[in-house]
Order: structure tokens, then sequence, then C-alpha cells
């Protein structure tokens, strides 16, 4: 499996997973997370299914080629270009550990580490697991004022 399709899956499922029943915070089960950086804090797991970002990518199909006025041409390559996302996210059920340093203070820092599934008990992996980037979270009032 292409690493890249993957990484849109990732994207994809996190984006939509708040709003999927099929998606759920994983609290009672045991969590199998990574080592975290240094000075890095657990945050939580987050478990689901790629399901829900391949129904988004199929309403975004359907959506596009609904709107008034589009050529016959536009619709097709609509129609072509959702399915062809939808046939390059896999199957496959994933873990997102969250790590963090600096809790809502001016240097607050996130990142994360996904990993794709085969089976709902998260035995069989995918690949290997991608850890992101540590992220700076900007809060809302912090720039510092123009002098």
């Amino acid at each position: 499996m292409k690493k890249g399709s993957l990484i849109v899956a990732a994207t994809l499922a996190l984006t939509v997973s708040a709003f999927s029943p099929i998606s759920s915070l994983a609290s009672a089960e045991p969590v199998q997370q990574a080592a975290a950086l240094e000075s890095y804090q657990y945050v939580g797991t987050m478990s689901g299914h790629t399901q829900a970002a391949r129904d988004a990518a199929a309403l975004a199909a359907t959506l596009a080629g609904s709107i008034p006025g589009l050529g016959w041409t536009a619709k097709v390559v609509m129609t072509l270009t959702g399915y062809g996302a939808n046939q390059s996210i896999p199957a496959a059920y994933y873990t997102y550990d969250l790590y963090q340093k600096g809790f809502m203070t001016e240097n607050w820092y996130q990142y994360s580490v996904v990993r794709f599934y085969e089976d709902k008990e998260h035995t069989k992996p995918m690949g290997e697991s991608w850890t992101s980037n540590p992220v700076h979270i900007d809060l809302p009032n912090s720039v510092l004022p123009l002098q």
C-alpha cells in the first residue's frame, strides 16, 4: 500500500472522525502508545475506522456533481475523481495518539503518532506508524501588540 494514500486516509479520517459514530475515544481499553518525546506528555488516543473518510470522499464527489450549470464533462470528471479518491483510501482501523507540552502557554506544542491496523482489535498493524513534526499551537489573543 502506498504511504501517500495512507497519509491521505489519516488526514481525512481524523477530519471527519469527530462527526462519525464509527470513531471513538479509547478510554477504557488499554492503550499501546508510543514513547513520548522528551518533555512531552501523552494526552490520549482516538481510534476509529477510515470508512468515515471514504464516505466523505464519496459525498463530496456526489455534491460536486450536483452543482447547477455544471457541464456533463465536469460532472464525469468529478465522479471519477471521487471514485479514485475513495479507492485510494484504504479500509483500515486507526489509532491516533496525541502528545503535548506547554499546555495553554505561549510555548504550547503538539505532535501525533498515527497507526493503521487491519483488525478492530488493533493486533495486525498495516505498515509503520507515522509521527508528525511538533506543531506550535497559537492561542487566541496571544500575539504581542505592535509597538
